[in-house]
């Protein structure tokens, strides 16, 4: 359930954003959602409680929120932050802090998500230890299109493009990725850059094959990402 608020002391009704459906599986409930902006999109990670007879424990999978306001599930609904190993401190359940640490003092590539676990499952009425503990993850890092084994790629929607420098957050250390650029009207091939591999890095310009700068300020473009053996992150333009 949620409702807005622009005091926060007068308040519209309240209606669901997100509820599991039939793909989910049988028992899953939401208990909770902490959500925050990242670089202006809005993120939310959801505390998943699996209420089957065989399963009590809680985890993390991710949601967005698009820019009308509606609520989906991302990352193809798979564990974002699992639970420990039997009898470790967090083995019964994941409980996320209301916000995340974007490039903390002395590690500018690096998100930090600080969590309650649980050492027993959310019914348990054992005794019951509670610690913070704190993930690491890569800047961009919450989701990523990978190739693995075989060749592979995808188009992006149509975007504007807010500078000439396309940069990339890939993993590409061992594998390849390739960027062809469209016009989004006329569907015509803009330019293809020279192939990235051999590096695991949150910010890379790509080259372009013919050289040099390609206008694209303000352009509406879709772009082709090519790639085997690697991971996509991120990509954004700059000037």
């Amino acid at each position: 359930w949620a409702s807005d608020s622009r005091d926060f002391e007068n308040w519209g009704d309240q209606k669901v954003i997100l509820k599991p459906d039939w793909r989910d599986k049988h028992g899953t409930e939401f208990y909770g959602m902490s959500v925050f902006d990242y670089a202006g999109n809005t993120i939310g990670l959801i505390w998943v409680y699996y209420n089957a007879p065989s399963d009590k424990h809680v985890d993390l999978q991710l949601a967005t929120r698009d820019p009308e306001g509606q609520w989906q599930r991302a990352g193809n609904r798979e564990v974002f932050l699992p639970v420990g190993r039997e009898g470790e401190w967090d083995a019964g359940g994941i409980y996320a802090a209301s916000n995340v640490l974007v490039s903390p003092p002395g590690h500018p590539n690096e998100i930090w998500l600080y969590y309650g676990g649980s050492s027993v499952t959310h019914d348990d009425s054992r005794y019951r230890e509670m610690v913070i503990g704190r993930a690491t993850l890569r800047l961009d890092g919450f989701a990523a299109m990978e190739a693995k084994q075989f060749k592979g790629y995808f188009d992006t929607k149509t975007v504007v493009a807010g500078g000439s420098l396309l940069a990339v957050n890939a993993d590409c250390a061992h594998g390849w990725l390739q960027v062809e650029l469209y016009d989004a009207k006329t569907q015509t091939l803009l330019a293809k850059s020279k192939p990235i591999q051999g590096l695991d890095a949150t910010k890379t310009f790509v080259e372009w094959q013919q050289g040099g700068k390609v206008l694209l300020k303000d352009r509406q473009v879709f772009i082709r990402f090519r790639m085997q053996k690697a991971r996509l992150f991120s990509f954004w333009f700059e000037e």
